[in-house]
């Protein structure tokens, strides 16, 4: 209900501003239609999300650690809390269970004191982090 409710206030938000703007760039195609669905003016500009690969080169200094996985993104992001919350209550147990050696890092900035908290089941949450690359890098 809190969902709907909120997806109801940015509807209404977007429906009531998006007139105002000459132009929206928006990073999939979905978004470009609902966005025209929703009355925005043309021109609505497909420009695809991308990344600079040269910061994502190997890093000869940091050595990839064994049996990692990572899950690194914004937590203060709703859907990125609610996915980690998911994973680590549904997910994250049983697969701990079958795999105990393995560890799972999070990264983000805005993450919640509540994950802050010391774990004993092999999470690893770091909070922000300054190099998401490094990250990446060192627990893939």
């Amino acid at each position: 209900m809190l969902l709907r409710t909120m997806a109801q206030r940015l509807e209404k938000f977007e429906r009531r501003h998006l007139p105002q703007f000459d132009a929206v760039a928006a990073i999939t195609d979905d978004d470009a239609r609902r966005l025209r669905t929703l009355g925005c003016p043309e021109p609505v500009v497909f420009i695809p999300a991308g990344v600079e690969l040269a910061r994502f080169q190997p890093n000869p200094s940091l050595q990839p650690r064994p049996r990692t996985l990572f899950m690194i993104g914004s937590l203060n992001w709703l859907p990125n809390l609610e996915g980690v919350e998911w994973l680590l209550r549904e997910v994250w147990p049983t697969f701990h269970a079958e795999v105990p050696d393995v560890e799972l890092h999070l990264a983000g900035s805005g993450t919640p004191a509540s994950l802050l908290a010391p774990r004993t089941d092999n999470v690893v949450v770091h909070g922000f982090v300054e190099s998401a690359p490094d990250f990446m890098q060192k627990y893939e």
